[in-house]
């Protein structure tokens, strides 16, 4: 498989969607009022996975150009690729089933919501195991990349979920200060994530050379503008905001969760495009 932008584009709205279902359960249970953010988790989280899905059918050069080579595809059990749209699968399905009670007017079950969660977290983590598979370029072949893709897909959830319900819900300047400790945390962990793995990067020469063309080389501008600036130090400093005064303008909720969205996917642009492989 070739990697380029639509496996962005998966990773992204893969990790988005699992991010964007732990966001309802949470809001849920925390916040039962923010009805219309809760929502807008349980519709996101399906809609994203399945545009993921059907990128990587694409990707993979499947669907209707040649459908049996996606059903050997997921027929191959030693293929992590295969244990990945199984995961998937059943995170749409359990997913569309939490989204529908939602609109029946019901609240989905507890256990429900606890299977969506670990199948969330399987997805997100999935998203960073898919790359550390191929052993040939160190900068994926690491324990941190799906670390990294789990913070960074809460993140990107609970960016979309408050991005959505800021315009959907009347009241939103009630609500837009959701989870705002867990807003203001996520980013410095990720920064501290992305330290550490473009530092153990360093161990290979295609590593160091990986970590320099994103952090002083070609994509330097991308890394420091789009990701820390926009995707993490922005966000960061409006939660920080958020903490001290109790809430934050709308138009500055909208602006830093849009950062957020930003600089996720720029952190997975970077970390497919920019990864070189041993010589």
């Amino acid at each position: 498989m070739v990697w380029g932008v639509s496996i962005v584009w998966y990773l992204f709205l893969a990790g988005l969607g699992a991010g964007a279902y732990a966001t309802s359960v949470l809001v849920a249970r925390k916040h039962p009022a923010s009805v219309a953010f809760c929502r807008a988790g349980r519709i996101i989280a399906p809609a994203a996975v399945a545009i993921g899905l059907v990128l990587l059918m694409v990707d993979a050069e499947a669907g209707f150009k040649n459908p049996l080579r996606f059903f050997h595809l997921i027929a191959n059990f030693n293929s992590v690729m295969a244990w990945g749209v199984v995961i998937l699968s059943a995170f749409m399905a359990v997913s569309i089933a939490t989204l529908a009670i939602d609109l029946l007017g019901k609240r989905p079950p507890f256990a429900l919501e606890c299977c969506g969660l670990a199948l969330a977290l399987a997805t997100a983590a999935y998203t960073g195991v898919l790359l550390g598979v191929v052993q040939t370029f160190p900068l994926w072949n690491t324990p941190l990349l799906p670390v990294l893709f789990v913070v960074s897909a809460a993140s990107t959830g609970i960016a979309s979920v408050v991005l959505v319900g800021c315009f959907v819900d009347e009241d939103r300047s009630a609500h837009a200060h959701l989870l705002e400790h867990t807003r203001l945390a996520l980013p410095c962990i990720e920064l501290i994530l992305i330290a550490l793995l473009l530092a153990t990067a360093q161990s290979t020469a295609a590593g160091a050379a990986s970590a320099e063309s994103i952090a002083i080389g070609s994509f330097a501008p991308l890394f420091w503008i789009g990701l820390v600036l926009a995707g993490l130090a922005f966000p960061a400093a409006a939660s920080y905001r958020d903490v001290r005064r109790g809430s934050n303008p709308v138009a500055i909720v909208v602006a830093a969760e849009i950062g957020v969205l930003i600089g996720g996917f720029v952190l997975r642009y970077l970390i497919v495009m920019a990864a070189l492989p041993i010589s």
